[in-house]
């Protein structure tokens, strides 16, 4: 008998760590239809539209515009050659980043702020920044350099070492406090989810899973946690709580989805779906027991 109830117990646990069932009834409406490949959506400031990086002819990845009512399609920066990437808003819509290949292993980090916008450029490193993400108050950017996780004030221009692991660390998303940052690690040797605390520099492994666990969001309240995985063997889009408690697997598709993205006022979510090997954005609400 107490046999039977330690291996009941072993189940239970092991049970509490799988992720619940897919929310079920909500509609997942397409955006795109251009099949095109595509990466880094995220809602324009009021979500009348989204920006992300697609495909293209000549520079070879350009921030593209979409009107979500009128299904209008302009590119953000006509006039640029260069490779563009991972188009990020402050909270409050006042500052847009994104990310710029300059060439001779050089990216630049482009700042857009106020109304007429003016517009800097911060220049990195020899070693090759990736994966900028601005703080929801617009104060600083996160991003990968060389494997770890930095943060550069937008005030001072000083640049913080936030992680220093074995392993990568990467998709660096802060917290709407701005006292925690989420990201992927290969540390413990697969990639799982991370929070470090700011000011204590403590950190809180979020996910375990023999998968790929990356590009993590924080909702706009906090609460919660998008990212993609392939831990049932595809690419899929999960959420879960910001203390690690209640994940849940969002889609459930025969192709990847990836690239998940809030809506401001969260309860909505868009990323992009392959399908039969084109990708298009697609946008689903979450329902009440997704939240």
């Amino acid at each position: 008998m107490k046999s039977t109830a330690r291996s009941l117990l072993a189940i239970l646990a092991a049970i509490s760590w799988l992720p619940v069932g897919l929310p079920a009834g909500e509609p997942i409406e397409q955006l795109t239809r251009d099949g095109l490949l595509k990466r880094d959506p995220c809602y324009l400031p009021g979500a009348g539209g989204l920006v992300f990086a697609t495909r293209h002819r000549s520079p070879r990845m350009v921030l593209m515009q979409l009107e979500l009512e009128s299904g209008k399609l302009s590119r953000v920066n006509p006039e640029s050659n260069l490779v563009e990437m991972t188009p990020s808003y402050s909270a409050n819509g006042t500052l847009f980043c994104f990310q710029r290949l300059t060439g001779n292993d050089e990216t630049a980090f482009v700042i857009r702020q106020g109304e007429p916008a003016s517009q800097r450029q911060l220049v990195g490193s020899r070693k090759v920044n990736w994966n900028v993400q601005v703080s929801p108050r617009g104060d600083e950017v996160a991003y990968n350099l060389s494997g770890q996780i930095y943060l550069r004030s937008l005030k001072t221009d000083k640049e913080t070492k936030l992680t220093d692991s074995a392993g990568r660390n990467d998709w660096p998303s802060i917290s709407p406090d701005g006292k925690q940052v989420v990201f992927s690690s290969s540390r413990d040797g697969n990639y799982d989810l991370y929070v470090i605390q700011r000011e204590s520099s403590r950190v809180r492994r979020l996910t375990t899973t023999e998968g790929l666990d990356m590009r993590p969001r924080w909702s706009p309240d906090g609460s919660q946690i998008l990212f993609t995985s392939n831990r049932d063997g595809n690419y899929e889009i999960y959420m879960v709580a910001a203390d690690g408690s209640g994940l849940q697997r969002l889609t459930d598709h025969g192709e990847q989805d990836d690239y998940a993205c809030w809506h401001p006022q969260g309860g909505q979510i868009a990323w992009v779906r392959e399908q039969g090997g084109r990708f298009d954005l697609v946008r689903m609400s979450l329902p009440k027991n997704a939240n």
